[in-house]
């Protein structure tokens, strides 16, 4: 993925934990899958590994791949 940015990916679980991954980058272009709970009003690392390439399917017929992505399907 050429882009720089961080693409996160959040939701609540049927357990009602908040839950969400970030794709961050780092200074090689490479980027790292962290995973976060959510403890009251912090997050707490639960997971860490490094991903070769990051592609977001937003269910619309393309995936994102070069520009943030940004949307929300709620209540």
């Amino acid at each position: 993925m050429n882009d720089t940015h961080e693409q996160t990916v959040a939701w609540t679980g049927t357990d009602g934990v908040r839950r969400k991954f970030v794709f961050e980058p780092d200074e090689a272009g490479e980027y790292w899958r962290v995973e976060y709970e959510q403890l009251g009003v912090t997050w707490r690392q639960v997971g860490r590994e490094p991903v070769e390439d990051v592609a977001i399917d937003t269910g619309g017929g393309e995936t994102a791949t070069e520009s943030a992505v940004s949307f929300y399907r709620g209540p």
